[in-house]
C-alpha cells in the first residue's frame, strides 16, 4: 500500500472519528432539551394548576361579598342566589387550592391561615344577611361600615394575589429557560455541523 493510500486512510479515519464526537455531542444535546423541556413543561404545568386554583378561590369570594352587598343595598331576595352559588363552591375550591400547592414546587403559603381568614370573611358574610333578613338591615350595614370584612377582604386577595403573582412569574421563567435552552442547543448544533464540515475540509 503506497504512502498516499495509508494517509488517505488515516485522514479518513480521524475524520470519521473526529465526526463521529460531534455528532454523539449533538444527539447527547438534543436528549438533554427533551429530558429538561419535560421538567420545564411539567413546571409550567404546576404553576398554571396553583394560579388557577387561587384565581378560582379568590372569585369565588368575591362573587360572595358581591352577592352580600347587593341583598343589603336592594334586599332583593335575588342577590343571594350568587352569593348562595358561591358559598357551596368555595370549601371545594380551597381543597383544591391547598392540593395544588402541596403539589408544587414554586409555591408555599400557609394554607390553613389562609381558610381561617376566608372562614372569618364568610361568619362575616352570614351575620351580615342574617341581620338584614331579621329586620336589622341598619345593623348589618354598621356591621360592614367597620369595615373588618374589607380587612379580611383584603387579606386574602393580598394571599391570593401573591399566589397568582409568583406562579404567573413561574410560568415565564420556565418558558424563558425553555426558549434559552433550545437556542444554546441550536447554536451548539450549528457549530456542531460546521465542525464536522471543517474537518472534512482539512483532512480532505
Amino acid at each position: 500500500m503506497s504512502d498516499q493510500q495509508q494517509s488517505l486512510i488515516r485522514s479518513t479515519f480521524i475524520a470519521l472519528v473526529a465526526s463521529a464526537f460531534i455528532l454523539v455531542g449533538i444527539v447527547s444535546g438534543i436528549i438533554y432539551l427533551v429530558y429538561k423541556t419535560q421538567q420545564y413543561v411539567a413546571g409550567a404545568a404546576e404553576a398554571r394548576m396553583v394560579r388557577s386554583a387561587a384565581a378560582d378561590l379568590l372569585l369565588a369570594i368575591q362573587d360572595s361579598e358581591s352577592g352580600q352587598r347587593g341583598f343589603l343595598l336592594t334586599m332583593e331576595p335575588t342577590f343571594l342566589q350568587p352569593y348562595r352559588d358561591s358559598i357551596d363552591e368555595i370549601s371545594r375550591r380551597e381543597d383544591a387550592l391547598e392540593a395544588s400547592i402541596s403539589g408544587s414546587r414554586f409555591s408555599e403559603i400557609d394554607v390553613e391561615s389562609l381558610r381561617r381568614v376566608i372562614t372569618q370573611k364568610l361568619t362575616e358574610l352570614k351575620a351580615t344577611l342574617s341581620l338584614a333578613q331579621s329586620g336589622r338591615r341598619d345593623d348589618a350595614l354598621d356591621m360592614v361600615r367597620n369595615q373588618v370584612g374589607l380587612s379580611l377582604m383584603n387579606d386574602i386577595r393580598e394571599t391570593l394575589g401573591g399566589v397568582i403573582a409568583e406562579a404567573d412569574r413561574q410560568i415565564a421563567l420556565q418558558l424563558q429557560s425553555h426558549l434559552n435552552l433550545a437556542m444554546g442547543l441550536r447554536m451548539a448544533t450549528i457549530a456542531g455541523v460546521i465542525a464536522v464540515l471543517a474537518v472534512f475540509v482539512i483532512f480532505f
